[in-house]
């Protein structure tokens, strides 16, 4: 066999695989959200803190003060970084307390710029305020790696902590998310943080 039927030989695999791999991909958008969207509750109506990780337009802020008459957490933690003057927990605190004066004790994480960042900050005010059980109040497409994080980071540091993380609306449409701009270019991104941190982080 010379060297040129050897090339197109490859070209016509290589063409096939793509073509594969292409298909199944394609086939999998409409359920890309069973690998960003992951719940896991409480068993209990009863969780030492909610945890809200800065982030989204405010939805996770709302979803988490209506899940207060569910869940009667003795803190209400804010996680984010610093946003000009003030910072991102501020700014939620501020907002939750618009949509419930009512609020348990608000304590703010204000140094956390990544979802990695977000747990090791707060390790220290878990222990500081004896927390042993949270509820995660995060967007869906982010529930399954921050999820992934929270745990293996508690693991690692040989912290006995109860988990649970709750999943804000999004505003995505899972069956048709490659269709639009905004939600293709986030499930994308997503979806690289989420095999990233997979390999390198948890």
């Amino acid at each position: 066999m010379n060297q040129f039927s050897f090339f197109v030989r490859f070209c016509f695999v290589f063409l096939g695989l793509f073509l594969i791999l292409s298909g199944l991909l394609w086939c999998s958008f409409p359920y890309f959200n069973k690998f960003l969207v992951y719940e896991s509750l409480a068993g209990s109506n009863q969780v030492d803190a909610m945890v809200v990780l800065g982030g989204g337009r405010g939805g996770r802020v709302k979803e988490a003060v209506d899940l207060l008459d569910q869940y009667h957490s003795r803190y209400l933690i804010m996680s984010g970084g610093h946003y000009y003057h003030t910072t991102v927990p501020r700014l939620m605190a501020d907002y939750a307390k618009q949509l419930n004066v009512d609020l348990p004790s608000v304590l703010y994480e204000e140094n956390s710029y990544s979802t990695y960042d977000h747990v090791v900050n707060l390790l220290p005010m878990f222990r500081q305020y004896d927390i042993q059980s949270i509820l995660i109040v995060t967007s869906s497409f982010h529930t399954a790696r921050s999820y992934a994080v929270f745990s293996s980071y508690l693991i690692q540091k040989g912290v006995d902590m109860d988990v649970f993380i709750h999943a804000a609306p999004d505003g995505i449409d899972y069956s048709r998310w490659w269709m639009e701009h905004e939600t293709l270019q986030l499930v994308a991104i997503e979806s690289l943080k989420r095999v990233y941190y997979a390999l390198f982080v948890t």
